[in-house]
C-alpha cells in the first residue's frame, strides 16, 4: 500500500516536472470511478455523478531481497444518463461512459548501504469503445505509460542523484485524439506556434518525460539542489494519472544555509534562495522567479518564516485558451508566518501573503490555523481565511471576426476583483479509544466583479485594446462590448456564491482491524449575479442555503491469517 501510495503522490524522485506545481503523477487513484465524460441532450437530464466500480483488487508486498511490488486492477461499468424531452414527452437513455479496465504495476529495488533505489512502473487503461462509437470523441480507447526512476545515495545519504524517464501513448478515434490535441495541457491549435500543429487525422499521441536532479540533503551548514525536467508536447497521462501542462522545459536551483545548534538568540535558523525558469519547446520563456526565504525557531520554540519573490516579465501560451501567446508583467510576492510551539496545549499559526505586479494586479490573503484541546477527549481546529485578489488578465472569451493582428479573433480579458471568505472547522470527540465522532464543516462565501474589458492587442504582447462596456438584459444579465463600430454581447460573469459543506462521521472499530462508519453529509449552495462584495455576514448566511443530505454506511472486515 505504501508503494502505490508513494507512486500516487509523486513518481519523480528528485521532484521537478515543469514548474508551477506541474509535477506529473503517473498514477492518480481518483481517475478510477471519476465522473463520465460523454454528453447527454434533453430538457431534463439525470446524469451520473460517478462511474460505478464493478470490482478492484490490490496486491502489495516486500521481499527479503529489498524488492517491493505493488499491483492494482479495477473494472468500471458502462454508465447511461436518463433524459426527458418536453415536446415529445419521451424518456430516453444515452450512454455516457464505456466499460473500462485499469491496471497499475510498480516494482522497486533497494540496493547499497545508503538505501539507493531503482523502480519501474506501468499503467494502462482500456475502454470498450468500438470504431465509430460516439464516446470515442470524448476519451482514448487505449492509454499506456511506462516509466523508470532511480535515486542514488552517496556518503551515507548526504548526496543524492535522481533520474527519471517515462513515455506515454494513447490511441483511439480521430475525434478523441483531436480533443487531446486541443486540451488545455497542450493547445496544438495555437495560431502562432510553429513546432507543433493540430492534425485532425491522427489516431495516436506519444510523448516522453525525463528529469535529472542532484541534491545535498544533509550537512553542517550548506544544502543545495539542482534539477531539470523535460515534458514533450505529446506527453499525456490523464487517463490514469495527472498532468496539468505538457510542452515544458524547466530548471530549478536552490541554495540554503542553516544553523542547527542552539544559540543565545536563535534555537535554529535557515536562509535560502531559489531560482526557477520554465520554457516551452519553442524557446519562449514561460516563467522566471527568484525567491528568498528565512526560517527561525526562537528559544521558546516559536517559529517565524519570511519569504520574498520577484517574477520577471515573460510569456504565457495558455492565457488565451488556444490563441496566441500573451505577455505577463513583472511582479513580486511575499509572505510572513508565525507559529507557536507544537508542544502547547493550544496551537496556532497565522500567515499573511501579499503580491502585486506592474499592470495593477494584486493579492492579499490572511489565514490562520487554531487548534484547541479543552480536554483529553476533545479537539477543535479552526482554519479561517480571507482573500482579496485583483486579477489583471482574467480570460473572458474568444470572439470571431477580430482584427488580423490577432489572426481574425478577439481574445477578451478583464480585471476581476475577487473576495473569498472561508473557514474549515474540525471537531473530534473520543467516546472510547475505539469509538470516535468526527465533524468537518466549511462555510464559504466568494464574490467577483469584472471591469475594464479589453482585447489582446498583438501576439506576445501584454497590452490590451480597451472595449467600451454597457449593460443589457434583465438585471444586467448580459453586457455589450464595443470596439469602434463593432459590438458583441457577453454573459455577465459577476458572481456571489455561498456554500456550506459538512461531514459527520461516527467511527467504531468493533473488533481489531474491522471498522464501521456512519456518515452524514450535507451540501448547501446558492449563487446570484451581483456586484456586491461578500462580507462576514455572508459566510454565516451559507448555513441557510438550499442543499441536500446524504446518509452512508461503510464497514470493513479484517480476516486474520489470510
Amino acid at each position: 500500500s505504501r508503494l502505490l501510495g508513494a507512486a500516487e503522490q509523486n513518481n519523480n524522485q528528485g521532484g521537478g516536472g515543469g514548474g508551477g506545481g506541474n509535477s506529473p503523477q503517473y498514477f492518480y487513484s481518483r481517475r478510477i470511478g471519476a465522473p463520465p465524460s460523454g454528453t447527454a441532450d434533453g430538457d431534463f437530464v439525470d446524469y451520473p455523478a460517478t462511474t460505478t466500480i464493478l470490482g478492484a483488487a490490490k496486491l502489495t508486498g516486500r521481499l527479503a531481497s529489498g524488492t517491493s511490488v505493488g499491483f492494482l486492477g479495477a473494472l468500471t461499468t458502462e454508465e447511461v444518463a436518463r433524459t426527458f424531452v418536453v415536446t415529445t414527452k419521451l424518456f430516453g437513455e444515452q450512454r455516457v461512459a464505456p466499460r473500462t479496465l485499469y491496471g497499475v504495476g510498480r516494482v522497486q529495488q533497494e540496493f547499497g548501504a545508503a538505501g539507493s533505489t531503482a523502480a519501474f512502473m506501468m499503467t494502462m487503461a482500456k475502454r470498450d469503445v468500438s470504431p465509430g462509437d460516439p464516446l470515442g470523441a470524448f476519451s482514448a480507447r487505449n492509454a499506456f505509460t511506462a516509466s523508470g526512476e532511480s535515486l542514488f545515495r552517496f556518503r551515507d545519504g548526504e548526496y543524492e542523484v535522481g533520474m527519471n524517464l517515462g513515455m506515454s501513448r494513447v490511441t483511439g478515434e480521430e475525434a478523441g485524439i483531436e480533443r487531446l490535441q486541443r486540451s488545455s495541457a497542450r493547445y496544438f491549435h495555437r495560431p502562432d506556434v510553429s513546432y507543433v500543429s493540430l492534425d485532425p487525422n491522427r489516431s495516436s499521441l506519444t510523448g516522453i518525460k525525463a528529469g535529472l536532479s542532484a541534491e545535498r540533503t544533509s550537512g553542517r551548514h550548506w544544502l543545495w539542489q539542482a534539477n531539470t525536467d523535460v515534458i514533450s508536447p505529446g506527453f499525456e497521462i490523464n487517463d490514469l494519472g495527472r498532468l496539468n501542462v505538457a510542452d515544458r522545459i524547466s530548471a530549478t536551483t536552490q541554495l540554503q544555509y542553516r544553523e542547527t545548534e542552539p544559540g543565545r538568540i536563535f534555537r535554529n535558523y535557515a536562509v535560502g534562495i531559489e531560482h526557477e525558469r520554465d520554457w516551452n519547446f519553442g524557446g519562449a520563456l514561460q516563467a522566471s522567479q527568484v525567491e528568498g526565504e528565512a526560517e527561525v525557531t526562537w528559544p521558546n520554540f516559536w517559529e517565524t518564516e519570511i519569504s520574498f519573490g520577484i517574477d520577471a516579465a515573460a510569456e504565457d501560451d495558455r492565457l488565451t485558451r488556444g490563441g496566441p501567446t500573451m505577455g505577463t508583467p513583472r511582479g513580486w510576492s511575499s509572505s510572513f508566518m508565525v507559529r507557536n510551539s507544537d508542544a502547547a496545549r493550544t496551537r496556532a499559526n497565522v500567515r499573511l501573503e501579499l503580491d502585486g505586479n506592474e499592470d495593477g494586479g494584486s493579492g492579499q490573503e490572511l489565514s490562520a490555523d487554531l487548534t484547541f484541546r479543552p480536554a483529553t477527549r476533545w479537539q477543535l481546529t479552526l482554519s479561517p481565511a480571507v482573500e482579496r485578489e485583483i486579477n489583471d488578465r482574467q480570460y473572458v472569451t474568444t470572439v470571431e471576426q477580430g482584427p488580423s493582428s490577432t489572426f481574425g479573433r478577439r481574445y477578451v480579458f478583464a480585471f476581476v476583483d475577487r473576495t473569498t471568505l472561508s473557514s474549515e472547522i474540525r471537531l473530534n470527540y473520543a467516546f472510547k479509544p475505539d469509538v470516535n465522532l468526527e465533524f468537518y464543516g466549511e462555510p464559504f462565501a466568494a464574490s467577483g466583479r469584472y471591469y475594464d474589458f479589453g482585447q489582446l492587442a498583438a501576439p506576445g504582447s501584454r497590452l490590451r485594446q480597451p472595449l467600451a462596456t454597457s449593460a443589457s438584459g434583465t438585471s444586467a444579465s448580459s453586457l455589450v462590448l464595443t470596439d469602434g463600430t463593432s459590438n458583441f454581447s457577453l454573459r455577465n460573469r459577476d458572481f456571489n456564491v455561498l456554500s456550506f459543506r459538512s461531514n459527520l462521521v461516527l467511527r467504531w472499530e468493533w473488533r481489531p482491524g474491522s471498522t464501521l462508519y456512519l456518515v452524514w453529509q450535507q451540501d448547501r449552495e446558492e449563487s446570484e449575479i451581483t456586484r456586491t462584495r461578500v462580507g462576514l455576514r455572508d459566510i454565516f448566511g451559507s448555513f441557510g442555503a438550499a442543499g441536500h443530505n446524504v446518509l452512508a454506511v461503510k464497514t470493513t472486515f479484517w480476516i486474520g491469517g489470510l
